[in-house]
């Protein structure tokens, strides 16, 4: 998947009826529900059962064909970071006098540690059914909105961070 400097693509799975509901959903939860202070615009939005792309899909981040041919497409989203990293190393270099930065990189190191303990299985994310970074819109990331419908949509939203 390509990668866009200063921007994050956060993916939310929503039930939906149609592409044009996704969108109605996404505008009523996400500003009220959601903070995102950074502007987003959405990127377009895929219906699993339909197997069918919103109109006017953007494919900056990835091609359509791309998304549907390649199931392991997100699983970038589990590499570990730069930060992550770094709050390893100081957890393997013992906590007990961490302070200031390092108790930061920590905190951020279990977060993603706790984020791979919760996916059904934590070496692969399953985008139908797992959420990765709940809560972190500014990050790479997926989660449900917790939407009624009778179909499963993803949108894809590009946030400016």
């Amino acid at each position: 998947m390509k990668s866009i400097e200063m921007h994050s693509l956060h993916i939310f799975r929503v039930k939906a009826e149609s592409h044009e509901n996704v969108i109605e959903y996404a505008d009523e939860t996400i500003p009220n529900c959601y903070d995102i202070d950074e502007p987003y615009y959405y990127v377009g939005s895929y219906c699993k059962e339909d197997q069918t792309f919103s109109e006017g899909f953007n494919e900056k981040w990835f091609e359509k064909n791309e998304f549907l041919n390649n199931p392991q497409l997100f699983q970038d989203m589990l590499m570990p970071d730069e930060f992550e990293i770094s709050g390893q190393k100081v957890f393997e270099n013992g906590v007990q006098d961490a302070k200031g930065d390092d108790l930061l990189k920590l905190s951020h190191y279990f977060r993603k540690k706790y984020e791979r303990s919760k996916l059904s299985n934590p070496d692969k994310l399953d985008i139908w059914k797992d959420e990765f970074n709940f809560g972190s819109y500014c990050e790479y990331g997926l989660t449900d909105l917790e939407t009624e419908g009778s179909k499963t949509y993803l949108l894809f939203i590009d946030i400016s961070i």
